[in-house]
């Protein structure tokens, strides 16, 4: 058994990891799926005779959607009657985020009674039936409130007075109150969720066999496992789980947690795994419990057999080399969207190059391109027999110059070759050159000037350098980038990522501590207050002193006027990254002939992470910049 304080300490470093800058466009990306009124009354009639409830179900379930965000409104529709309550109750608890906060743990609580008295009839208005999707990702936070003594015990100032025999049976208590609950709603789960369809978990408590066994027989059909311990490699199969578990999607990164918290041989699991849901998936993300080349030999990378996957679109492949005779099974699948490591790729460069082109391939993702250069050839020759996608990321050896990698010498010169005439969304991301590192890299001529000639583009993102860290690289020269662009009239969404600039009061300082710095001087100071209308946007914002705010304002006009020139150039651009700041534009009021007038769609910088994966990455639509 893994008790809580084993994997606490893990729980809040991920937590720490997740932290940082990305307020931009953050909010819940897919439609609300509210069900209809036939579906929470679960085939009983309406006991009110209320015109309201007369209407038909769909034009219930549009109104309901209508007042998604209005919880005073929904919180009184919910006190009319109890079918109220329920027509309420489709959008109030459609989508569940189960953080073991108070109110959290107090609805599985609900949810495992309601589990309790669904064998009784007739049935009760319920909970559980409304419930579509859940998310369970407990906060470190939360967590130590919750078992508040136990974390004195352990991290508090009077942890030296607890005895280890007591803080022995505090933690047994806490894994045992969690274990708890968690078999609550996993009894919920199997006995009181007939519409769930969605389950992410992301907990890091170690996962047993019963959840697989109801989890693998629920209505779910799209699972997300998330860095998931488990607590014996399980082989996915009867009577553990059904001959066919009928998965739409399946993304999980999964290991198995022993009490020294070595890991242990994944391949059975996720292999036998793979074969139950095989028949039905669509789309797949599978990703190695470790990236330790010396732990390889007990991750998915190891498997040596797998089926054919009629249904499936997307497909993300993990890190770590994978074997050529399981990989090439994947070839058979009727793939839109395919994402590939840089390790995945060695070893399979011919493998690549001999397979048929996916025929409805539409997005491609290459999350880092092989070391050797052959190997980086054979995946050039594989973008150039998929010239027809319409969505193309690649990141480059970030150990390479930006003007010696794989991606300049064999990924440029491919797109050169010309004929992607359909591709609409581009990303690309160059190396910072080996170490030490160089205080900047600039991209070259040759590879701005290629991706200018791609006319069918209408988003792009640019990247060099460094791809994590304070100290950014990528020493923009945005003039000589607008004119090499400048064909480029369709471009609606423009992301500049990792730029710097110089330190114009301190020539002499490495611009890759631009943001770091925040040296404010003459310049500074003069550009500071020219859009005094922008400055109640940062009210409210924290900053270390009131010239580092003078700095933050000068810099947002300086990318104001960057993004205006910008706007100038491409007379379709909608939404623009420059600076880590996210902005848009609008007309000038004052004449509508008059260059367009950006502005910030944050109150502070902003890497704007969360849009960029969903614009640039394997998503399968597209995403609204505004």
């Amino acid at each position: 058994m893994t008790f809580l304080y084993d994997v606490t300490p893990l729980m809040i470093d991920d937590a720490m990891d997740a932290a940082g800058d990305d307020d931009f466009s953050r909010g819940d990306v897919n439609p609300r799926r509210v069900l209809l009124f036939d579906a929470v009354m679960e085939g009983r009639e309406p006991a009110s005779q209320c015109l309201l409830l007369s209407l038909p179900s769909e034009v219930l379930a549009c109104i309901v959607d209508l007042l998604a965000d209005d919880k005073t409104t929904l919180a009184s529709l919910a006190l009319v009657n109890s079918d109220c309550r329920q027509l309420a109750r489709s959008c109030q608890f459609a989508d569940l985020h189960l953080d073991y906060s108070g109110s959290a743990n107090q609805l599985i609580e609900a949810l495992g009674a309601e589990a309790a008295a669904r064998d009784s009839l007739p049935l009760k208005p319920s909970i559980g039936v409304c419930v579509r999707n859940i998310t369970v990702a407990s906060a470190p936070d939360n967590v130590a409130s919750h078992y508040y003594k136990l974390w004195e015990s352990i991290w508090g100032a009077q942890r030296k007075f607890f005895s280890r025999e007591e803080r022995y049976a505090l933690r047994r208590e806490a894994s045992d109150d969690y274990l708890r609950l968690r078999g609550l709603l996993v009894e919920a789960i199997k006995n009181a969720m007939p519409n769930l369809e969605v389950l992410v978990w992301e907990d890091l408590v170690a996962l047993d066999k019963s959840f697989f066994e109801t989890v693998s027989r629920s209505p779910i059909k799209d699972l997300k496992l998330d860095r998931v311990l488990i607590d014996e490699a399980w082989r996915m199969e009867p009577p553990l789980t059904p001959a066919v578990w009928p998965l739409r999607s399946l993304d999980i990164e999964a290991s198995v947690f022993c009490g020294t918290g070595s890991r242990q041989d994944t391949t059975e699991f996720y292999q036998t795994l793979l074969h139950r849901c095989a028949p039905t998936l669509e789309s797949l993300r599978v990703v190695s419990a470790t990236s330790k080349p010396s732990l390889e030999e007990h991750t998915v990378s190891q498997i040596t057999e797998l089926p054919s996957f009629p249904r499936l679109r997307h497909l993300r492949l993990p890190h770590g080399p994978l074997k050529r005779d399981p990989f090439s099974r994947f070839f058979t699948a009727p793939l839109r969207s395919l994402e590939l490591s840089a390790s995945i790729s060695v070893g399979l460069g011919s493998c690549l190059g001999a397979c048929q082109p996916f025929r409805d391939l539409e997005s491609l993702n290459f999350r880092g391109l092989p070391e050797e250069k052959e190997d980086a050839w054979c995946v050039a020759a594989f973008l150039k027999e998929h010239n027809r996608i319409q969505k193309l990321r690649i990141r480059g050896d970030e150990r390479l110059g930006a003007g010696t990698e794989h991606l300049e010498k064999c990924v440029i010169p491919t797109l050169a070759d010309g004929g992607f005439h359909n591709l609409t969304c581009l990303s690309l991301a160059w190396g910072g050159g080996g170490r030490p590192w160089p205080s900047s890299v600039q991209l070259t001529d040759n590879a701005m000037s290629v991706i200018g000639t791609i006319t069918s583009l209408e988003r792009l993102s640019l990247s060099a350098g460094m791809a994590v860290g304070s100290c950014h690289q990528w020493l923009v020269d945005h003039e000589k980038l607008r004119y090499y662009l400048s064909d480029l009239k369709k471009l609606k969404v423009l992301a500049l990522v990792r730029d710097t600039y110089a330190i114009s009061c301190l020539p002499f300082m490495d611009a890759g501590k631009y943001y770091e710095c925040r040296a404010a001087g003459p310049l500074e100071l003069s550009i500071a207050s020219e859009r005094p209308d922008l400055d109640r946007i940062d009210e409210g914002v924290e900053y270390v002193s009131p010239m580092v705010r003078l700095w933050e304002r000068a810099h947002r006009n300086l990318m104001l006027r960057q993004a205006e020139k910008y706007a100038f150039v491409f007379p379709d651009l909608e939404w623009i990254l420059c600076g880590q700041w996210p902005m848009a534009f609008q007309d000038n009021p004052e004449s509508s002939a008059a260059p367009r007038q950006a502005f910030p769609l944050t109150r502070e910088r902003d890497l704007s992470l969360s849009f960029l994966e969903r614009t640039f990455g394997l998503g399968t639509g597209d995403s609204d910049p505004k």
